[in-house]
């Protein structure tokens, strides 16, 4: 009888405390009953419990932290607790705020408006994003002020500086407008007007250009207008009937840079037929260059190389024009006996193309190779192999243009994506090396390059 009454007491409170989440009700439960029924219940209960406990009591500990390690360890410890969900939201919000303020404390003291746009792209809604858009908006403004000084700031004309002064009355470079100003107002002598022109070494090298090109020697190039130069100056502005002064205006410093720009481009026109046909092995070649350019840069090679060619030939040493098959596709071009010399074009059978130089059965000089996948190279060659200066493009747009070294770009050079990211620099063996976290591989592998 006594069992059976202890029995039901035992049952009562089990009802009464199995439900609970304390630990001291299951503690004092066995106590009572530490053979009983639902001891093994109660035992089972009171282990989650304590575990449950010590996880609330971790987490409430650690839950207004701002570290990122102490929700990190926490997660160790319980990744599937009750708090881990909310654990795991933490930690996702302090990363991002740990992010946004090591690159606000980056950045914050830049003066380039492009640094708080980038900024604010990354963190529209962050903790320093009022702070930015102020920075943002100071920096426009006063960039556009000193662009606009820089640009005007060498001018010798009044309404340069009037424009700048209603448009900035009160900035940073009004003081100095203004004095300026005042004395621009002044008529100007024929050597202010020059110098108002702010003509830097390299224009006056394309004035003394353009001064030859007319006929009126300065006595060189050299980018210093010394007593020859001013008397070339002179001799031309009398032979168009203007004043005398020896000293340029606007107007004469164009018509004299596009008659220096005629002569460039000739010059520039015959370098690119030299080095179309400076390999030739044809006597019409050089003497159609030569009737073009009878006194050019390269008119005395053109003749050497005529007189040369002008010279009996062996049969065996000839350029002829023919065609050859490969297994692998066709060439039509120029041939010295078999071997493929000169300028030809290579067909792929898979649709690849190359059209330039060739010596001596190889691909050397300059050409261009287009892949069947349509990407396409522009430059120079040696060997077989892109070597020097080119330009390779992608089908989908990227484009870099720089130094090559055995089919891979080496030296100097940039790399332009389709969306406008640009990587320019050194490069070595095909591999633009880690910079801001960006890298690049053209014609080798990330893995050959040592990239992750």
């Amino acid at each position: 009888m006594g069992e059976l009454r202890k029995g039901g007491q035992e049952a009562r409170e089990w009802n009464r405390i199995k439900n609970l989440r304390t630990a001291g009700a299951f503690e004092n439960f066995l106590k009572t009953f530490p053979n009983g029924r639902f001891a093994a219940d109660a035992r089972r209960r009171l282990g989650e419990l304590r575990k449950g406990g010590k996880e609330a009591r971790e987490w409430n500990r650690i839950k207004n932290f701002t570290t990122v390690g102490a929700f990190e360890t926490f997660l160790k410890t319980y990744p599937n607790g009750r708090f881990a969900a909310d654990a795991r939201r933490r930690l996702g919000e302090l990363r991002k705020g740990e992010w946004e303020t090591s690159e606000w404390n980056r950045i914050k003291n830049f003066t380039t408006v492009g640094v708080f746009e980038t900024f604010l792209k990354a963190y529209p809604n962050g903790r320093f994003t009022t702070e930015a858009r102020r920075r943002l908006g100071e920096l426009r403004k006063g960039g556009q002020e000193a662009r606009e000084w820089n640009r005007i700031k060498n001018l010798r004309t009044a309404g340069a500086f009037e424009t700048f002064l209603r448009t900035y009355p009160n900035g940073r470079f009004a003081a100095v407008a203004r004095r300026l100003l005042s004395e621009l107002r002044k008529p100007p002598s024929a050597k202010e007007v020059e110098a108002s022109l702010g003509l830097n070494h390299s224009d006056r090298r394309v004035i003394q250009q353009g001064l030859s090109a007319a006929g009126f020697s300065p006595g060189g190039a050299d980018g210093v207008f010394g007593p020859r130069t001013r008397t070339a100056i002179r001799r031309w502005q009398s032979s168009r009937g203007t004043s005398s002064s020896g000293y340029l205006d606007a107007r004469s410093v164009e018509m004299l840079r596009k008659l220096a720009k005629s002569q460039g481009q000739n010059q520039q026109a015959e370098a690119r037929e030299w080095n179309r046909i400076k390999n030739f092995r044809k006597a019409w070649a050089f003497e159609a260059f030569l009737r073009t350019y009878p006194n050019g840069r390269f008119a005395a090679q053109a003749r050497r190389q005529l007189n040369e060619l002008r010279k009996p030939a062996s049969r065996e040493g000839e350029l002829r024009r023919g065609t050859k098959d490969y297994p692998n596709g066709r060439y039509v071009g120029q041939l010295r006996g078999s071997v493929r010399h000169g300028r030809g074009t290579y067909t792929w059978n898979d649709g690849g193309r190359y059209e330039g130089d060739w010596h001596d059965d190889k691909i050397h000089g300059r050409g261009t190779f287009a892949w069947a996948s349509g990407s396409r190279y522009e430059g120079e060659f040696r060997n077989g192999r892109i070597h020097g200066r080119g330009v390779q493009t992608w089908p989908d747009g990227a484009r870099y243009e720089g130094e090559y070294r055995d089919g891979r770009p080496h030296g100097q050079g940039a790399r332009v994506d389709a969306n406008g990211t640009r990587l320019e620099g050194p490069w070595r063996n095909g591999c633009f090396g880690k910079r801001e976290g960006r890298w690049a591989a053209i014609n080798t592998t990330a893995e050959a390059c040592g990239f992750e």
